[in-house]
């Protein structure tokens, strides 16, 4: 994905026009729109890089474990993540309702524990 910005012919400026306008801010400002003289730029934006500034460590561990082979055939479940990550199970519970909630994991089955009336929840990642 990329964003479209213009540049200026006279004075070198770059701005978005969806912010800005379709006129350079900076030749408005010192003698009006008639001097602008704008080429489209095409500016690729890094977004693994703006995603991962925005995705706390831990939930990127869920992610990138979620992403490797499951020890069982349904996904990951929270207590299967927790063992294989080395963290408490309420820290990686948390995450994956984050992730579920974002849309990045789904739900990919349930099966009732061995105890009581407890469920275990099953995740797969997203992939399209």
């Amino acid at each position: 994905m990329s964003v479209v910005v213009s540049e200026c012919g006279d004075c070198g400026t770059v701005w978005s026009p969806s912010l800005r306008g379709e006129s350079c801010p900076n030749c408005i400002e010192e003698e009006g729109a008639d001097r602008v003289d704008a080429a489209a730029v095409v500016v690729p934006l890094p977004w693994e890089r703006i995603a991962r500034a925005y995705v706390s460590a831990p939930a990127l561990r869920v992610i990138e474990q979620v992403a490797r082979p499951a020890p069982d055939p349904e996904g990951w479940s929270a207590k299967s993540l927790a063992v294989a990550l080395d963290m408490p199970l309420s820290t990686v519970a948390y995450h994956l309702r984050m992730l579920r909630d974002r849309e990045l994991v789904v739900q990919s089955g349930e099966r009732r524990a061995a105890r009581g009336s407890m469920f275990e929840t099953f995740y797969r990642l997203v992939t399209a």
